[in-house]
């Protein structure tokens, strides 16, 4: 009873936050992302399938709304956390899909800290995510600076060792980089 319980209210909280996207002005509406996003997307990883298909409901509507605001920058940081804890695979896909609106919105200087954060563990990933972080990787290369202070070329990329991408962020099944 308690579980029923527990369900209902956290439904019904997700209903309170898709009702306020739904009637939020624009200035309000980017505000409220920036803030509930990271919040929202780790209760994919509800047992409850009703909680689960609300939070599908806020998603998509934060993705319909999202077209309109071409500059507003996404939590990327927040969100690759959220990817690297991560046990459920729709998790781990969403904080991706995610983390693919919100790396081309970040300036490039701000896209540099979070590259390791986003390609550590990747080995350990399932084929299909390896391959979504890796594309995001890839486009957040333009505009990367690969000097330092002093105008010298540096390792910027010295993060991709063997070991970095075999650890961290890991999870969501299929070790062995097999198909979904």
């Amino acid at each position: 009873m308690a579980d029923a319980a527990a369900e209902a209210k956290e439904v019904a909280a997700l209903d309170t936050v898709l009702f306020r996207f739904a009637t939020a002005e624009d200035d309000k509406f980017a505000a409220a992302v920036v803030r509930v996003l990271p919040r929202v997307l780790p209760r994919l990883e509800s047992p409850s399938s009703k909680v689960r298909a609300k939070v599908m409901e806020v998603l998509r509507h934060i993705n319909t709304r999202l077209k309109e605001f071409d500059s507003l920058v996404l939590p990327v940081e927040k969100i690759l956390d959220i990817f690297a804890s991560a046990s459920s695979i729709y998790t781990k896909t969403f904080s991706l899909v995610y983390a693919a609106k919100g790396f081309p919105r970040l300036a490039p200087p701000d896209r540099a800290p979070l590259l390791p954060r986003l390609v550590a563990g990747v080995a350990g990933i399932r084929a299909g995510l390896r391959t979504q972080c890796l594309q995001i990787f890839a486009s957040a290369l333009p505009g990367f600076d690969w000097r330092n202070e002093q105008g010298e070329a540096t390792d910027a990329l010295s993060f991709l060792s063997p070991a970095s991408l075999k650890t961290a962020g890991g999870g969501g099944g299929d070790q062995k980089g097999g198909a979904e």
